[in-house]
């Protein structure tokens, strides 16, 4: 068996070095020369997010724009059971966009028990 300061012992490998320099991804320095690589994400566009590629916002009008076409929905129900994390910017931009979309303050019974008022917001027919 070969002593690990042997000449025929392979040299050990620190982390994500070879990963790294194959890929050529950009590497930051740790203390000690050690190296790894910078995790590079972007948020917006991912496309193992569920979203088939496209930006948050994107979705989130997409599925918007669906339940409004199913009918009026108030702002709590988008937020809850669409995962749209500020339905009135969706609504604004979807506006921007070009679709009609009316909006009248209503008051709903939360999850929670609390009377709070929500806006409902209603696709208008083009």
């Amino acid at each position: 068996m070969a002593r690990p300061d042997s000449p025929s012992s392979p040299t050990p490998k620190r982390f994500g070095e070879d990963d790294a320099q194959s890929k050529s991804l950009d590497l930051v320095q740790l203390r000690g020369g050690v190296q790894r690589p910078i995790a590079c994400r972007d948020t917006t566009k991912n496309p193992s997010n569920g979203n088939n590629g496209k930006s948050r916002p994107q979705a989130e009008q997409d599925r918007l724009l669906t339940a409004l076409r199913r009918g009026p929905i108030d702002s709590d129900t988008a937020g809850r059971v669409h995962a749209i994390a500020n339905v009135s910017r969706r609504i604004l931009e979807l506006r921007a966009a070009g679709y009609k979309i009316s909006s009248r303050m209503v008051w709903r019974v939360t999850q929670d028990g609390q009377r709070r008022k929500v806006a409902l917001y209603t696709l208008e027919a083009a």
